[in-house]
């Protein structure tokens, strides 16, 4: 008995702590200078990159992790997985794995709002207790001011949160959470309501001050379901997944194949304990799960101000709006600066890229593109690591990213033929092979065993100058050591890997 009394407490304690963390987000934007990360060159090539990112992983106890960088035109331009999805199951991270998003479902939830406000459904600074039907928002410190939709979306509503995390995650379940999204509003931010206490709300008049709060998309998500006369994922489902082709991204676990979702897991210092797939009542705020695959289609829409493969999702002047400072001065001790949901990152070496990050129990996550220099990338992981790693990650692939794009034409920095060593390596069950071209030629890439013997024709072809990546798949192959060739025009080289199971 005392043994689990003891196994309470100190869940208990790492919840408060950890949720704390988890309701901002952000720490001291000098901590993660202070740990002792991997030496960074000052230009970096796609296999330091690589050594890098793993390094970092092994050192920060990271199972899996997923990243890309994409530009307007291009689209994809450079996308690796590392890792394990599932550890038990010795299940790789691959372009289709699903991981939980954390806060970067909130960018949804304001594609969505933004695309009401389009239609004149509201106004931003609208009182939002226009809108609602079954219950009133008052901040009772200041009963008489007015908490507006931009507000909501630029966290100065005076709605709270932080610091009331020790009794929000009783709140988790095990799948979705059964608790629906008015139900909990109103008992949580009614006087009398059961989840209402004196941390629903701040001690600041509304539009007065910058507090971090999850709460606010959920008011947002609610706003949404009145307009539109659906549930939140229908809505999202119906005007922004499917038009971005996001067919495998949902709110809801009961929509997807969890086999396909990265196990979220925790380091207890010894091992790797697994989470299960849980729901929450602010599910609009951080429970989204998408591939990076199809996160890089709504990143690509900002980008491309609003449109996606032909399709507008917003008008351009709303994308120009959402992203606009909204406060006037950077927020107090981040230093990013606040636009409609999305925000300018004050930590990624002075770049102010625009985006958002997540987090959550078992993942971290960060979306962020710098319009002018034409590049986003996109990162997951599946466990919770020190916040100064995932800020750490997140330079490289602004770095990496940044390098490979300083010139206008991504192909106009190809100067040679080459083939890379194979990643992972030694792998199993795929691996990604790529090479790049400085002309267009007649390619070739087969795999052979180590008698000589031909095992697969990957690539049989002609292709324009550029870089190019093939994923080969062993699962029918016994481990062993096999050899991958690349012929085009003159160029002959011939790498070694590993297959091992």
């Amino acid at each position: 008995m005392k043994k689990i009394v003891y196994s309470l407490f100190f869940f208990l304690l790492i919840t408060q702590i950890c949720f704390g963390q988890f309701a901002r987000e952000k720490v001291e934007t000098d901590k993660w200078d202070r740990l002792n990360y991997p030496f960074k060159p000052s230009v970096l090539d796609s296999t330091q990159l690589d050594s890098l990112i793993i390094n970092t992983m092994n050192n920060y106890h990271i199972p899996g992790l997923a990243a890309l960088i994409n530009t307007k035109e291009d689209g994809i331009i450079w996308k690796r997985n590392y890792g394990y999805s599932n550890i038990t199951l010795n299940q790789p991270v691959e372009d289709s794995t699903l991981f939980l998003m954390g806060s970067v479902s909130k960018t949804i939830v304001a594609t969505a709002i933004m695309q009401f406000w389009e239609a004149d459904s509201f106004d931003l600074d609208d009182n939002i207790n226009d809108y609602l039907d079954n219950f009133q928002i008052i901040n009772p410190y200041y009963p008489n001011d007015t908490i507006t939709i931009r507000m909501l979306m630029t966290h100065t509503s005076s709605l709270r949160d932080w610091g009331n995390w020790n009794f929000l995650y009783t709140l988790e379940t095990c799948g979705d959470t059964p608790i629906a999204l008015d139900s909990f509003l109103i008992n949580y931010l009614t006087p009398g309501g059961i989840y209402y206490s004196g941390l629903s709300y701040y001690n600041f008049a509304p539009g007065t001050a910058w507090e971090y709060a999850n709460v606010d998309l959920c008011v947002l998500a609610l706003l949404v379901e009145k307009f539109s006369g659906m549930s939140l994922n229908q809505y999202c489902r119906e005007n922004i997944f499917d038009p971005l082709e996001m067919q495998k991204s949902s709110y809801l676990l009961t929509e997807l194949d969890t086999n396909e979702i990265a196990t979220p897991y925790l380091w207890t210092g010894s091992q790797y304990v697994p989470y299960c797939h849980r729901g929450h009542p602010i599910y609009p705020a951080a429970f989204l799960r998408t591939n990076k695959l199809e996160l890089e289609h709504l990143l690509s829409a900002y980008m491309n101000w609003g449109r996606y493969n032909g399709i507008t999702i917003l008008d351009s002047l709303t994308i120009d709006l959402i992203l606009t400072d909204q406060l006037g001065y950077p927020v107090p001790g981040f230093g990013d600066y606040q636009g409609l949901v999305w925000y300018q990152n004050g930590e990624l070496n002075g770049r102010f890229p625009w985006g958002h990050g997540g987090s959550w129990w078992g993942c971290r996550a960060g979306m962020f593109f710098k319009q002018e220099e034409d590049w986003g990338i996109i990162c997951f992981i599946n466990s919770t690591p020190d916040y100064g790693a995932m800020v750490y990650l997140l330079n490289l692939l602004c770095d990496y990213a940044q390098d490979i794009t300083e010139v206008e034409e991504i192909s106009n920095i190809i100067s040679d033929f080459y083939l890379e060593q194979n990643y992972p390596n030694p792998f199993n069950p795929s691996t990604i092979i790529s090479y790049q071209l400085p002309v267009g030629s007649d390619v070739v890439l087969k795999v052979f065993d180590v008698l000589g013997n031909e095992i697969a024709t990957l690539v049989n072809d002609y292709k324009v100058a550029g870089r190019y990546e093939v994923e080969f798949n062993a699962a029918t192959l016994p481990s062993g050591v096999y050899f991958y060739q690349l012929r085009a025009d003159e160029f002959v080289n011939t790498k070694k890997m590993i297959l091992l199971k």
